[in-house]
């Protein structure tokens, strides 16, 4: 910078035919430059928000993880983590690519303007004896040894961090495995007819614990037999009712227990059916995040076909089960609407919802909503009811009219399925045999169940048949 007034002095024409060409060819440079670079910035932000969403809906999952097992929609899950991290990755790729070229275009700015510039300038003072040879290349040596060393160093250091980060995690991960593989599993057996008798059967010999609660299933070597009909579950708060429809659901996953629920001894499961024959309802119903609710509605088989057909048929049993009803009681007929061009409409306009996109769909929809939503996606969108259907206090949210419109689609779509629900009675009676065990069996006021069982004092007691549920059957055979 000190010889710049002395060369500016002596050759002044030089300068200035030199200064406008170097000017402009900044100037363009900086304009393209800043160009790239707000591109830049728009792929770098959509890669963040991209990313966020990634974790954001990977974190919903993983606390939710039980429920998203028990609604079967592990594939679901992975399809979604694997397109959001697409888009991550996609942005993340169009970031570097103008990175690149904006490095490049700088790299070429140096190599073709400010470098054979520089040169020229050294070679002149060279020529004019300003500078010796030798001092030039022991500077420069200097400098360009002194930024290789702290580069490589930095690089050496940034992946040795990453190795052990990544040593840490599988360490985690090998631990995680070892203690899954080592758990005790429920032993289930899957059989065919015998004798001719193809319907669905569950035999349930058992003995396990979750938290201080301890459940037997079936004494003295016989076990707890389910034939097809609706069972209602019910006992005290924390007897363990969740946990046996949990046990009994593990069998569709080879008998891997969720954690917190343990064998206390041998777990034996008998089922004349199929594991994907098994379906259960929690109660905590899982609902995913960024995503088309008809991809979530949809059977595994239907996932990669036409969605539209599937969602308009699920907005007519949404309709019918008055949905976005605002009356409750019935009265609204087509779902809240009067007449068959309003219930048309309604179908339409839920339909077009179910195929568009929502951050959290059921974020807004009530208990009762969800509950709705949730007997279409398990039970009346499949082709046959599941063989065994487990609903764990499906019922608690809907309101009494609502508990009575779903208990009869239950009846009329699984007539040949073993259905248990968890279920707590307005109240209990004196007696559990006879006319007294009504009350067990009502649900909004009408008979729903064929049978009940109950968990005493750390058993399971065998069902018991429903006597409503029994004069309605002789009286249908009557007639």
């Amino acid at each position: 910078m000190a010889l710049l007034p002395s060369v500016l002095l002596r050759h002044p024409r030089l300068a200035l035919a030199g200064l406008p060409i170097i000017l402009g060819l900044d100037a363009a440079k900086s304009a393209l430059h800043a160009a790239l670079t707000d591109a830049f910035e728009e792929h770098r932000k959509a890669e963040k928000r991209a990313d966020s969403r990634l974790a954001r809906v990977v974190a919903y999952d993983l606390a939710q993880a039980a429920q998203l097992t028990a609604a079967g929609s592990l594939e679901l899950a992975r399809e979604r983590w694997g397109e959001v991290a697409l888009q991550a990755q996609a942005e993340e790729r169009c970031k570097h690519v103008i990175n690149a070229l904006r490095n490049w275009i700088g790299w070429l700015y140096w190599q073709d303007v400010l470098h054979p510039s520089i040169e020229v300038g050294i070679a002149w003072l060279l020529e004019a004896g300003h500078v010796g040879v030798s001092e030039i290349w022991l500077y420069s040596r200097v400098i360009e040894d002194s930024i290789d060393t702290l580069l490589t160093r930095s690089r050496a250091e940034a992946q040795l961090a990453s190795v052990r980060r990544n040593s840490v995690e599988l360490v985690a991960l090998h631990a995680a495995v070892a203690e899954a593989q080592a758990a005790a599993r429920v032993r289930c057996s899957f059989g065919d007819e015998h004798g001719g008798d193809t319907s669905a059967t569950v035999r349930v010999r058992c003995e396990f614990t979750r938290g201080a609660s301890r459940v037997v299933v079936g004494s003295g070597g016989e076990s707890v037999e389910l034939r097809p009909s609706v069972y209602a579950l019910f006992g005290p708060n924390g007897s363990g009712k969740s946990s046996l429809l949990a046990l009994l659901s593990s069998c569709a996953r080879g008998g891997a227990l969720p954690a917190g629920l343990a064998l206390a001894g041998e777990c034996d499961v008998q089922l004349r059916l199929s594991a994907d024959d098994i379906v259960e309802v929690t109660q905590r119903l899982y609902c995913p995040l960024s995503c088309q609710p008809v991809r979530w509605l949809a059977p595994s088989a239907h996932r990669n076909t036409s969605l539209a057909p599937l969602a308009a048929r699920a907005a007519a049993l949404l309709t019918e089960l008055h949905f976005w009803s605002r009356r409750d009681d019935g009265a609204a007929a087509g779902g809240g609407t009067e007449g068959g061009e309003g219930r048309r409409e309604e179908e339409e306009s839920l339909a077009a919802e179910l195929m568009a996109e929502h951050e959290d769909y059921c974020g807004a929809l009530s208990g009762g909503q969800r509950a709705k939503l949730e007997l279409v996606r398990s039970v009346l969108l499949r082709p046959v009811c599941p063989r065994l259907l487990l609903l764990d206090e499906f019922f608690a949210p809907l309101s009494a009219w609502s508990k009575a419109l779903v208990a009869g689609r239950l009846r009329a779509a699984c007539p040949d399925s073993v259905v248990v629900v968890v279920y707590h009675p307005d109240s209990m009676p004196e007696a559990g045999e006879g006319e007294a065990a009504d009350a067990l069996c009502d649900l909004a006021g009408g008979a729903f169940f064929d049978a009940f069982m109950e968990v005493r004092d750390g058993k399971l007691l065998p069902p018991k048949p429903c006597q409503a549920a029994a004069r309605i059957d002789s009286e249908a055979q009557a007639k």
